[in-house]
């Protein structure tokens, strides 16, 4: 007991553990701050080794005081964690923390909280070394020790990524880093001489007691000091280097910081306190303008010959009660970007006429190479690119579709009588006819020579055949005119229906081809439907 009475410990680690849950909650309000969710679990985690430990002393039966220094491992082993991941967070160190990398050094602190708790069965974290009434934990097995040892090399890297940070911040971020470190290092300090047994009380660890002073100082850094209100990389590496001119005012329009590019922006030397009026001479009607409203974005150009122009955003910079107590200025210089895009438009403007112009050939390209010259209904390319569709189109929807192929009648005999010419001119109104007496969601193809193709989808077999028979007979008593006189030619045609007569693309052409070979043989000018026995001149 402490000076023989532990009630004094027990109020000091209350104390201890409320101020802690004081800073959680103001650090909770801060939640979307970088860095701010490990420091929330470093003071979660403080917080609560406080707490347990606390109640450890309050306890007066053995088993309970075993229980809560247990329960005090739950911070033990959180604390460095959080503090090494807010360490790289907060110095924006961000790429290192891998969701790789965070699982394997999680792994530790994970597994000794499980041997703590299961080392009365085990034996393998303190190995008979603690007592059910011990209250300090300084002393184990090799596996206790080494997690000793990661803790403190979890410490030590933090400390050393903060400081090393701090050397190189400017003087605020420096003095809160430095505040912050040294809250941390006196309670580590005081645990590590307690596990050396350099302390006069070795049954008390009066490394909790010391988490109010972490508490009040991390307190002090997030309200007096404004901690975790902005990223402190972000005026170093962003500002300063930025090309754009950036300027802060006050309420008052006082100029209170800029970076380096608003002296050459401005073309003089700016100082703190400067009244932005005398900036803005050359935009006399600027102040009025954003002085008006809650934030601007404009495009001003200058007076100056040759023009410049430059893009201008001022927004309000406000404290937490939502007081104004300050704007942004950043000024961009578009006079490259303004130049280029009048040159852009006028280039526009001739590509765009020469993307109709292409556009137009390449529409006729495209219909040219899917058309025949000489007839103008599609051609056999166009038949292989969407008939394999078409078909798998009446296999989803469980539809027919029917294909006719139909060859004209001894036409070599009407080329060699009567000139290709005549030919050439019967062939062009049979495909007229054709293209009058299909409907529009049927293909028709030159299917080479004096062959053509007519694909309909959703015909059924007696639809298919009726509309062949009037072909049939419409091409009969067709009458071309030549100048060798009129002639009459006639033609056959074979009918094919998916599913009756083919289960696939290759197959379905082939029934049809084989019916109209049918048709020819049994005397021509007929249609034959698929398979060939069905053959019949139809009237």
């Amino acid at each position: 007991m402490l000076l023989g009475n532990a009630s004094f410990y027990v109020v000091a680690l209350v104390f201890a553990s409320a101020c802690g849950m004081v800073a959680l909650g103001v650090a909770l309000a801060r939640w979307r701050s970088h860095g701010a969710t490990s420091l929330i679990m470093l003071l979660a985690g403080l917080s609560a080794w406080s707490l347990a430990y606390a109640f450890h002393w309050a306890s007066r039966e053995p088993q309970w005081k075993f229980f809560w220094l247990n329960m005090t491992y739950f911070g033990v082993v959180t604390a460095p964690a959080a503090l090494f991941i807010f360490a790289f967070r907060y110095t924006g160190r961000d790429a290192w923390i891998t969701r790789t990398r965070l699982v394997l050094f999680l792994i530790e602190p994970v597994a000794a909280l499980i041997l703590a708790w299961t080392d009365p069965l085990t034996g393998w974290f303190f190995g008979g070394k603690r007592a059910l009434t011990d209250s300090v934990l300084f002393d184990g097995t090799p596996l206790f020790w080494f997690h000793v040892l990661y803790s403190y090399g979890l410490l030590l890297t933090a400390t050393g990524v903060l400081f090393l940070h701090g050397l190189r911040a400017r003087r605020l971020y420096r003095r809160q880093i430095g505040i912050f470190l040294a809250s941390l290092l006196l309670p580590w300090a005081v645990n590590l001489l307690g596990m050396s047994g350099l302390v006069p009380f070795r049954d008390i660890d009066f490394t909790p007691i010391l988490f109010t002073f972490t508490a009040i100082v991390i307190l002090y850094d997030m309200l007096s000091q404004r901690w975790l209100d902005i990223r402190p990389i972000a005026r170093d590496t962003l500002v300063d280097n930025l090309d754009e001119c950036v300027i802060v005012s006050d309420d008052s329009d006082r100029l209170v910081d800029f970076n380096a590019s608003a002296n050459a922006f401005f073309s003089q030397t700016l100082e703190v306190g400067q009244p932005l009026e005398a900036l803005m001479t050359r935009w006399p009607r600027l102040m009025k303008q954003y002085q008006n409203v809650e934030q601007l974005d404009t495009e001003i150009e200058s007076e100056t010959t040759p023009s410049h122009y430059y893009e201008l955003h001022v927004r309000p910079i406000r404290d937490q009660r939502d007081g104004l107590i300050g704007r942004l200025f950043l000024w961009h210089d578009i006079t490259a970007r303004k130049t280029t895009e009048r040159a852009l438009q006028d280039a526009n403007l001739q590509l765009q006429t020469r993307i109709q112009e292409i556009e137009g050939l390449q529409g006729q390209l495209r219909d040219q190479s899917i058309r025949d010259a000489l007839t103008g209904v599609y051609n056999r390319r166009y038949l292989d690119e969407t008939l394999e569709r078409e078909f798998d189109r009446a296999q989803r929807e469980n539809k027919p579709l029917t294909v006719a192929i139909m060859d004209l009648d001894d036409f070599k005999s009407v080329n060699d009588t009567f000139g290709h010419s005549a030919g050439d001119l019967a062939l062009q109104r049979i495909a007229n006819f054709l293209l009058v007496h299909t409907r529009k969601s049927d293909i028709l193809c030159r299917y080479g020579g004096e062959e053509f193709v007519v694909v309909m989808p959703g015909l059924d077999i007696e639809s298919a055949l009726a509309r062949a028979a009037e072909w049939r007979k419409a091409i009969e008593e067709l009458s071309v005119e030549s100048p060798k006189g009129a002639f009459h030619t006639t033609a056959s045609i074979g009918v094919a229906v998916y599913p009756h007569h083919a289960a696939n693309v290759e197959d379905l052409l082939r029934a049809a081809d084989d019916a109209l070979y049918s048709a020819k043989r049994d005397g021509k000018n007929r249609v034959a439907l698929s398979p060939p026995e069905r053959s019949r001149k139809i009237e």
